[in-house]
This record gives structure tokens, C-alpha cells and sequence, in this order.
């Protein structure tokens, strides 16, 4: 008699985000919660669920810019288009977990950590707070919150390994020579180091107070903008009366360092460089109480910055676009398994126990990485 229950395999299929190819198995083992396993390494429920709770800002921000929808009690299971927000978030949570064991096993291999399991990382974070709490009653000097969540702890143990794994990446598969690298800048110039020199626009600020005047300014800025388009010029098409309304002509260029963070100039000059030569468009600076109606005048021919200007970041390009494509092909090759039952029975939504989790994050890494 079989003492435990055996996988069987029911179908290949693709994740929606990530084109991965994954196995979907009917049963999982009686003695394992895990959700799936990714190259071998198990991702349990309780993983799985913190990943996925960090995703529920992003899914309701996304199917409210995507399609208007509002929180009401059948959202998670609503169908939009034939996408539902439940499985939206745990495909994407499927594809952030493949990203983060990807780089896991590879930093194994790489000799910069054992292996571990979840459970490791979980009584690394408890003896991280118990740590803390020793050091803080001792008298001694303790750097960030006394204690950490474990969403915050398990953020924050994986962002540093994977700066030391892309450094010691770095330091050894994406070494490249300078002619090398001259190569790599002629492919990729125009679409890293094409810059405008300079732009020429003519400007007027509408200022207002409070929002019923906003609105009002707001019709009158549309009503100077259908003049512009018919042929009056903007100093023409603004009406001379008002205090309120400025006009401005500037030529703006892209080594122009504007120094002030509430320098509202920042704003203005980001606007200016996004105009093409004749454009007329209305832009709003809430941090100014201003709408700004702008014409672009005349726009610089693009330009190239040289090899010797950008060779730091050129370098730095290079790396990660090394870093980036290796971690796509494993995690595009990655071995891939979902526990069907395990996962259709995820509670979405659910009370998370990471919710109400304390904010903070730990400032000592384990000794493990």
C-alpha cells in the first residue's frame, strides 16, 4: 500500500506576465503547504501570501486606471474584460517569486550564501528582533526600529543579496574591455545618449486660489488655446486685464542646472523639453496653484553625447542590461511548479497577518550573506 500520496501531472501551461512554462499538478504531497516549487526551492503558503499582499495597492490601482474600477465586496472575483483582479495578483505574485528564486539559487551557486528555506529567513528575522531588543536594553547603540515586520525583514535580506550578487556579477561574468565597450556604445548611443541641446518656448502662468477658481481659470486657459490654434498669437490671445496672467519667453538648455527643490522652473523646463516645435498645450502645476499655456518656438536638432562623456554610465548600462537579460533567460527556463489545490484554495482577499505589520526594516544583515 502506498504510504503517501504521488503527483501526477495534468497540464503545460504559460504564466500570463512572465511567459514562463509551468506545471500545474493535481495534488501535493500530504505533508507540504507549499504553494509551488521554483528550480526546487518551495515557496509555502505563508511565503506565498506575504508576496501576494504586497501586490494589492498595485492591483487596485490597476484596474482603476485600466477600467474606472471602484473597491465594492465582489471586486476581487469581478471579471473585466475576461481579467479578474484575483488572478491578476497571484500571476504576478507567480512572477516576482520566480525573479526573487532565480537569483536565489543563482547566488547559492555562486558560493555568496548556503541555501535556506523560508522558515530559515523567518527565525533569522525573530533572532534579528530578539538581537535588537538585547542591544537597546544593554544600552547599546541600535540603527533603524527596535523591531521589524517580517514583510519589511524579508524585503530587506533580499535587496542586499541581490546587490552582492549583481556586484559579484560584476566583478566576474560582465567584465568587458574598452574596445569592448566602444562597441557596445555604438549600438546602443542613440537609444541611451541622444540628448536636445536647447528649446525656445513662450509661456503664461495662470495662477488661481482654491478650486472653484481653478476650474474657472481652467476655461479660460481652453478658451486662449483655441485662439492660438486659429492663428492669434499668445500675447494677443491673453487677456491684458488680469494681474493674475504672466507671459514669459525663455530658451531653455539641457545643461541649465536650476538650483532650489521648490524652484517651480524645474517644472517648467521639464515641460518645455517634452514639446515638439509647434506644439500649444495646457499643463497643470498643482504645486504652484498654476496652469501654464506653452508654445514651443523652436526645438534643437538631437544630438549625441560622446563615448568620453558617458563612459561611467555606459559601464553602468552595460552591467545591467548583462544583469537584467541573464535573470530573464533563467527565469525564463525556470523549473516551475504549482500545487493546483494549494493554490485555487488562496482566500482572495484575505486577512492577511502581515497587514497590520509594523513598519521598519532591519539594519543588520545576517550573517548568512
Amino acid at each position: 500500500m502506498i504510504g503517501r500520496l504521488k503527483l501526477s501531472l495534468l497540464i503545460i501551461t504559460l504564466v500570463l506576465f512572465g511567459g514562463v512554462t509551468i506545471s500545474l499538478i493535481s495534488a501535493s504531497s500530504v505533508e507540504s503547504d507549499a504553494v509551488m516549487t521554483i528550480n526546487g526551492i518551495q515557496v509555502s503558503k505563508e511565503e506565498f501570501e506575504l508576496s501576494l499582499y504586497r501586490n494589492v495597492a498595485h492591483t487596485y490601482n490597476y484596474f482603476h486606471l485600466k477600467w474606472g474600477a471602484e473597491d465594492h465586496p465582489d471586486f476581487w472575483q469581478t471579471s473585466y474584460e475576461g481579467e479578474t483582479p484575483s488572478s491578476y495578483i497571484k500571476e504576478r505574485t507567480i512572477n516576482q517569486l520566480i525573479d526573487l528564486k532565480v537569483k536565489q539559487r543563482l547566488a547559492v551557486e555562486l558560493g555568496l550564501i548556503s541555501d535556506f528555506t523560508y522558515d530559515t529567513l523567518v527565525k533569522w528575522w525573530k533572532q534579528d528582533n530578539l538581537n535588537r531588543k538585547t542591544r537597546y536594553e544593554s544600552g547599546k547603540l541600535v540603527y533603524g526600529p527596535l523591531e521589524s515586520s517580517l514583510t519589511n525583514f524579508y524585503k530587506y535580506y533580499y535587496s542586499n543579496l541581490f546587490i552582492k550578487l549583481q556586484n559579484q556579477l560584476n566583478q566576474t561574468r560582465f567584465k568587458i574591455d574598452d574596445s569592448q565597450l566602444a562597441s557596445f556604445y555604438e549600438v546602443n548611443k542613440e537609444k541611451w545618449f541622444t540628448y536636445t541641446p536647447s528649446v525656445e518656448v513662450e509661456y503664461v502662468e495662470y495662477r488661481y486660489q482654491g478650486q472653484l477658481e481653478e476650474n474657472r481659470v481652467y476655461q479660460e486657459v481652453v478658451s486662449d488655446k483655441k485662439k492660438m490654434e486659429n492663428g492669434t498669437s499668445l500675447k494677443e490671445a491673453i487677456p491684458g486685464s488680469t494681474p493674475l496672467i504672466q507671459y514669459h519667453r525663455k530658451t531653455y538648455t539641457s545643461h541649465e542646472k536650476i538650483f532650489g527643490e521648490d524652484n517651480p522652473n524645474h517644472f517648467i523646463k521639464q515641460l518645455a523639453f517634452n514639446l515638439t516645435e509647434g506644439d500649444i498645450k495646457i499643463m497643470h502645476a498643482s504645486e504652484t496653484s498654476s496652469i501654464y499655456l506653452m508654445k514651443c518656438l523652436n526645438k534643437a536638432n538631437e544630438k549625441i553625447y560622446s563615448l568620453n562623456e558617458v563612459e561611467d554610465e555606459l559601464l553602468w548600462y552595460y552591467r545591467k542590461s548583462q544583469y537584467d537579460n541573464l535573470i530573464k533567460d533563467l527565469s525564463l527556463r525556470a523549473d516551475v511548479v504549482i500545487r493546483r489545490p494549494v493554490y485555487d484554495n488562496l482566500q482572495i482577499p484575505f486577512e492577511s497577518k502581515f497587514k497590520n505589520s509594523k513598519k521598519g526594516a532591519s539594519s543588520n544583515l545576517n550573517p548568512a550573506i
